[in-house]
């Protein structure tokens, strides 16, 4: 069958593929998770900075291929989440051509096209497909490395060799679970060179040429690259029965039920699908040893990282065993049509006729499991209410009507993002798209971060509440469209940000502590003190510090006993957003809070605050050189002579 015959039979599989891996484009355009975000932020962050690495340490860790092909498509598109789905897509595409590649090398044409068909159907690497994640790069690499190896084993071409060693190298940097797949195509490889083919030996060396960077890496750095390994592994018998108990549900029963990978708890076959693979498995065990074997070794190695690690069946983890099942539905395709022809032996002419009616109905089934698919991530996956949150789309609307508004992103006002940390990865990959203008989060629960010049304020908590806290510090208005986020212009307040009235105190020459000028007042044993203050960076700050909020009593001289605590409450500044982080224009607002024990007897106490490095202790001093500063007195009556004078009321 010629190259042409070939192209003209993949067509419509390809347009399939595509059209299942890319028709929820449009709707997914502004949706990103976590681990999708940290892969975008990665890519976008080599590209501004390009160098040469194979891992990227990152988020546990990440092989760096799937990061270099993301930073290609960002190079010639932009930063967007809709161009991160879209080289999943690519790379899912890529995957049926690979699978038709390697089903025609093992079974022949029928079989490569049932099994390309199979793979652009099937509900699972549909799915996987549409997540922006690195593991899509196992199938597509992974079969078409070991169809150049059988391909060059049955022609001896050495391109093929070639190609078939750089695949099989590439595979170092694409997922952990490829290790295996890895292994197995340098194995087959090295059982080549044995048998006296040059080619296989040119292949094995450039395979371990190309590998060898992330291994010398992963020698180097076996912390980094084993950290993810050593967090999910679960080794005892009684995981391993449980994991294989899983799968045997997983193939009709129940499939993986983690949100990112799945309908949870959808099961990997459809009966359209369940009835190819039945015919598949009946036609595999009659073929040849090596065929049974390779399939079997390409199931088994992709299950196995799923078996040894938590969540079973993870099939994220085990995404290489998609390229296996969509081999075997292929032969079930070929053997639905050869059983029709067998039934009707009358004539090789009704025979002929009832083989394409069998493939017909191959067919029929194929476009059943299309429509399963297609109505099951659409209509069910696409609508779970989770889905919104889990992939962080009030963020990404926000940042992208942040963009479309050309008047506020030529402001150049600084953004923040609340409730978040700087080092979210959704945080991340939004300062990238938001180059030019300054982006911080901090989580609002805990402190404020206000800038004494006009702001934006992106809130995914409850937005009304948000805007309260920032009504003391000058005029905030809501924006009024539906992000599902919250946005917040804030032009503030300098005299209110920064009081004349203001009690100050400097510790270190580098941070200033602000609060309305108190006297003393009399407190009750029990009673909870809190007070709201305003930090600012004097200078930056390498380390990040903590206040601290202590108790003393106070001598009838006046000295202060700092020698005792009668209370306590100390606090990272602004734990979210730390001092590292603070610029010069910028007022943080904290609560702290201070309960007078019980027992403490009656007299003048302080309140005192200090500031120290949050990691070692070492306090800041004060500008008369003291390592604390009262800032308050309180009186503690007696309490029996409180008691008698309420007992000797009328």
């Amino acid at each position: 069958m010629s190259h042409r015959v070939d192209l003209r039979l993949m067509v419509p599989i390809l347009l399939l593929a595509a059209a299942l891996r890319w028709a929820a484009l449009p709707e997914m355009a502004d949706m990103l998770g976590f681990d999708e975000s940290a892969y975008a932020a990665d890519a976008a962050a080599w590209l501004a900075s390009p160098r040469p690495t194979p891992f990227f340490p990152a988020n546990n860790g990440r092989e760096g291929g799937w990061i270099y092909l993301l930073a290609a498509f960002m190079a010639g598109a932009g930063y967007s989440p809709f161009i991160a789905r879209l080289a999943a897509g690519f790379l899912g595409v890529l995957a049926v051509a690979a699978t038709y590649r390697l089903g025609r090398e093992m079974f022949g044409l029928r079989a490569g096209l049932g099994a390309a068909a199979g793979m652009a159907v099937l509900y699972w690497p549909v799915h996987l497909s549409h997540i922006a994640m690195r593991a899509n790069l196992l199938p597509a690499l992974g079969a078409l490395s070991l169809a150049f190896l059988l391909a060059a084993i049955r022609t001896r071409q050495r391109k093929l060799w070639l190609a078939a060693g750089l695949c099989g190298g590439a595979l170092a940097y694409t997922y952990t679970s490829a290790q295996a797949w890895a292994a197995l195509v340098g194995l087959l490889l090295a059982a080549c060179a044995l048998r006296g083919q040059r080619g296989a030996l040119i292949a094995l060396l450039l395979a371990l040429g190309v590998a060898a960077p992330m291994a010398i890496y992963a020698w180097r750095h076996p912390e980094q690259v084993l950290l993810r390994v050593g967090q999910s592994a679960t080794l005892s018998s009684a995981a391993l029965v449980g994991a294989l108990e899983a799968w045997l549900r997983a193939w009709l029963i129940r499939g993986d039920i983690l949100l990112n990978h799945n309908i949870p708890g959808r099961p990997i076959l459809d009966p359209a699908a369940a009835v190819l693979f039945g015919l598949g498995v009946l036609s595999l065990i009659r073929r040849r040893a090596w065929q049974v074997g390779l399939v079997g070794a390409l199931a088994g190695l992709s299950i196995l990282p799923s078996l040894l690690s938590e969540f079973p069946p993870h099939f994220l983890r085990s995404i290489g065993l998609t390229v296996p099942i969509a081999l075997v539905i292929g032969l079930g395709t070929a053997n639905l049509a050869r059983l029709a022809g067998a039934l009707a032996c009358s004539t090789p002419q009704a025979r002929l006729v009832a083989e394409r009616l069998g493939g017909v109905a191959a067919g029929g089934l194929l476009v059943i499991t299309a429509g399963t698919t297609y109505h099951d991530f659409h209509r069910v996956w696409l609508r779970l209410p989770a889905i919104e949150g889990q992939f962080e789309r009030p963020i990404h609307r926000a940042v992208q009507a942040l963009l479309d508004d050309e008047e506020e992103h030529a402001s150049g006002a600084p953004v923040y993002f609340a409730p978040y940390e700087l080092t979210h990865p959704v945080i991340q990959f939004s300062r990238h798209r938001l180059a030019g203008r300054r982006v911080g989060a901090f989580d609002s629960r805990a402190c404020l971060v206000v800038p004494r010049r006009p702001a934006t304020y992106v809130v995914a908590q409850d937005g009304a509440a948000f805007l309260v806290a920032l009504e003391p510090w000058g005029r905030a208005e809501a924006r009024a469209r539906p992000l599902g986020a919250t946005m917040i212009r804030l032009w503030p307040a300098d005299d209110q940000l920064v009081r004349a009235t203001d009690w100050v105190a400097q510790f270190g020459a580098a941070l200033e502590v602000r609060a309305p000028a108190a006297g003393a007042q009399a407190v009750a044993r029990g009673e909870t003190l809190t007070w709201q203050w305003r930090f600012r960076a004097l200078r930056p700050l390498p380390r990040p510090y903590s206040l601290f909020v202590h108790l003393y009593r106070i001598a009838e001289d006046g000295s202060v006993d700092v020698g005792r605590k009668w209370a306590q409450g100390d606090q990272q500044l602004c734990a979210s957003y730390p001092t590292t982080l603070w610029q010069a224009d910028e007022v943080i607002v904290q609560a702290y809070a201070l309960s007078v024990p019980e027992d403490a007897p009656p007299g003048r106490y302080g309140v005192a605050i200090g500031v120290y490095d949050s990691d070692s202790g070492e306090r800041l001093a004060d500008e008369e050189g003291r390592d604390y500063r009262i800032i308050t007195e309180l009186s503690l009556p007696d309490a029996q002579a409180t008691s008698h004078s309420l007992l000797s009321q009328p």
